[in-house]
């Protein structure tokens, strides 16, 4: 039991890990999408990131 547990962890940290690599790839592609289109993308941008 504890080696699926062990198991369900380590895909739960995985996972975690994975989901706050997309999450700040798309801040990053938010705010090149806005400079590219050369509109105001501070103010979406800083409440994306709070």
């Amino acid at each position: 039991m504890s080696s699926s547990a062990d198991e369900l962890a380590r895909l739960r940290e995985t996972a975690s890990k994975a989901l706050l690599v997309v999450l700040w790839l798309y801040v990053l592609v938010a705010a090149a999408i806005g400079l590219i289109r050369d509109m105001a993308w501070p103010m979406p941008t800083s409440v994306m990131l709070s």
